[in-house]
Order: C-alpha cells, then structure tokens, then sequence
C-alpha cells in the first residue's frame, strides 16, 4: 500500500466524523432540552415585587448564557428561595435581619447580610468554571447594576414540585456547609 492511497482513506472517512459530530450535538441538546424545565420553568412575562414595613425585596439574577443547562439552588438560611438556569431571575420577600444567603452548584457559595425592612436588594449569581459541572459565585450588587441585570436575565424562573422537594432535601445536606463558609472567610 503506497502513502497516497493511505492518505486517500483517511480523507474519506472526513464527511462521515461531521456528520457524527453532528449528530452527537443534537443529541446531547436535545438531553439538555428535555431536563430544561424538570426542576423549573422559566416564564417570559416580567415580574416585580415591591418591599414592605417587615421585609426587604431580593432579587436573584442569572445573565449569563455559560452553564445554562446547570441549576443553581439557592437558600435563605434554611429555607429554598428558587432555582436559576441561565438568563433568568427570581424574586422574594425576606424578613428584615440577619441572613445566610447561600447558593449550591458544583460548588456553595454564601454570603452573610442584614436585609432592612423595605429595602430591595439584587444579587448576581455568576458562573464559574468548575470541573464537572459550573461552579457559582454569589454576589450583591447595586440598583443600578441590579436593574440593568434583570433587563438581561429577561425570564422568571419557577420551580417545579419536583424542584421544591429536591430543594428540602438540598437544605438539610449543605447547611453546615454553607455556614461553614462564611465563618472561614470571615476568619480571612
């Protein structure tokens, strides 16, 4: 067999790897489709909330596209406050005081805040890279910033039943976790 005729077949095997590359593609969007609303769904009307004498308004808000098929839960101590895909938001009312506001992914990110009674507060949910899946890193924004994210996010995310009863059992086994890390970056 000369060289030529070696270099030949490899070329003709070229259309064939395209079009199972291809086809890989579509299968794995389609994977990714069809667990899209299994823990939430996300709404195209845009919807506000408004704070009150007892509780402050937070937003949370996705913009990134990056990670979209990665759920991030979020907590407000131990309590579930939603669920995030890419390019979108939620929103709640939160007692004024002092609260862990933590969120899972690959990773738990957390912050400490004290919410103040009919204040509004926006947070960003940014994806990280991370290994197996996105990581996230949580944090408060301004108004300014805060509005203009929400523009972007453009879809309210709801969670499922399906959703809700995996965020109990979230709650309960990263906890500890999460406390844990505010108390370390205190210490730093």
């Amino acid at each position: 067999m000369n060289l030529n005729s070696r270099h030949a077949d490899c070329h003709a095997w070229r259309p064939f790897a395209r079009h199972l590359l291809v086809l890989l593609i579509v299968l794995a969007m389609g994977a990714t489709s069809a667990m899209a609303g299994k823990f939430a769904t996300k709404q195209e009307e845009e919807r506000r909330g408004e704070a009150d004498s007892q509780h402050a308004l937070v937003y949370l808000v996705r913009t990134g596209f990056a990670g979209s098929a990665i759920y991030f839960w979020t907590f407000v101590d131990e309590e579930f406050f939603g669920i995030l895909r890419g390019r979108s938001y939620t929103y709640g009312l939160i007692p004024a005081g002092d609260h862990l506001l933590w969120c899972k992914a690959e990773n738990i990110a957390a912050l400490s805040l004290h919410l103040e009674a009919g204040k509004t507060y926006y947070l960003r949910e940014k994806v990280m890279m991370g290994i197996g899946k996105a990581r996230v890193k949580l944090e408060l924004i301004d108004e300014a910033e805060g509005l203009k994210a929400l523009t972007k996010a453009r879809k309210y995310s709801t969670p499922t039943e399906e959703g809700r009863s995996r965020a109990l059992w979230m709650a309960e086994k990263y906890i500890a976790r999460a406390r844990k890390k505010v108390k370390d970056a205190v210490k730093e």
